[in-house]
């Protein structure tokens, strides 16, 4: 119990360092609005939802700023033993 507090409470405090991180890749937008029942509705991200290379490409980059983070917790090895 005291383990999952203190890991909650360390996320708690690294969350608004990652905020501030200006080094994790770009997600670009595009102008893509749909009109629903009269309501216009702004979608940024749609092309995330495709399939192509350059999905693919923010995906990896992605998840390797990810991995980089997650994989120099300290701990990370206790947690992945327990």
């Amino acid at each position: 119990m005291l383990r999952t507090i203190s890991f909650a409470i360390a996320l708690a405090l690294a969350a608004p360092a990652v905020a501030r991180d200006a080094g994790a890749p770009p997600t670009r937008t595009e102008n893509v609005v749909d009109t629903y029942h009269g309501q216009a509705v702004n979608d940024p991200y749609r092309w995330l939802e495709g399939d192509g290379a350059d999905v693919h490409a923010w995906d990896e980059a992605q998840t390797a700023r990810t991995r980089a983070y997650l994989d120099g917790l300290p701990g990370r090895a206790a947690i992945r033993a327990a």
